[in-house]
């Protein structure tokens, strides 16, 4: 009818579901969390918001910065981790496996773009290591990611993260000792906020670090300044732990 004009009331509403097909598997829209990370797995999980850290919310302009020389080089340490077992070498044994470790390291930074270098790792490694992607990365994964996120001003621990914190829990109770076997008579157990426990070495002065699995991965890489943890126990103890040398 000429000069109509149809009100709301005259449509049919459907409900219908958007959703985002990708990898052969079908993802909420609007995103949701749990969904994608069911979806994707854990790995891939954080190589996606790694690569999206890095490119979008801290590039390096150049490497003239202390910030862009950090960032630049930590791309390519995960780039060669994944593609030269001579230079993996070197992440485990001093000396001139270090070194040379060192060096082609920086020769990678200094030469390669920084954007190919994000967009090699977010494809993940080489064939043959794919079966292997989830053992050799998570944990080195998470803690490179909490390395970003936390460089700047106004970080917060991240909550809500479900599967992943179980699979990190499952890692720390296999690596717990190697991670803190430098440690000098110290009795330390680990425990999550839900009360979950782990022996992580044995000694004659005791202490407890509490915190969420990610915390406590970043702190037992080394990383104990910027971390969400309670330790308690004895003094000798409490400061070995917040000392002494960690890490694999």
């Amino acid at each position: 009818m000429v000069g109509y004009s149809p009100s709301r009331d005259d449509f049919l509403v459907r409900p219908r579901m958007s959703r985002i097909y990708y990898g052969g598997r079908f993802y909420d829209y609007p995103l949701r969390a749990g969904n994608a990370l069911r979806n994707l797995g854990p790995i891939e999980a954080v190589r996606c918001v790694l690569s999206y850290l890095w490119a979008r919310v801290r590039p390096p302009r150049d490497q003239s910065s202390f910030e862009g020389w950090t960032a630049a080089h930590l791309a390519a340490h995960l780039v060669l981790r994944e593609r030269r077992p001579d230079v993996g070498l070197g992440l485990v044994l001093p000396g001139p496996f270090a070194r040379h470790t060192a060096r082609a390291t920086d020769r990678l930074a200094r030469r390669g773009d920084f954007t190919a270098l994000v967009d090699r790792v977010r494809r993940g490694p080489p064939f043959h290591l794919r079966p292997v992607d989830g053992a050799m990365n998570l944990v080195e994964f998470v803690v490179h990611h909490e390395d970003v996120r936390r460089a700047g001003d106004g970080w917060s621990p991240r909550e809500g993260l479900g599967p992943l914190d179980d699979l990190l829990w499952g890692r720390l109770a296999k690596a717990a000792r190697l991670m803190c076997r430098r440690l000098h008579d110290v009795d330390l157990t680990l425990a999550r906020p839900d009360g979950a426990m782990v022996h992580a070495c044995r000694g004659n002065r005791p202490a407890t670090l509490t915190g969420t699995p990610v915390e406590l991965v970043h702190f037992l890489y080394g990383r104990r300044e910027r971390v969400d943890v309670e330790l308690a126990g004895d003094e000798g103890a409490v400061h070995e732990v917040r000392t002494g040398r960690l890490g694999i």
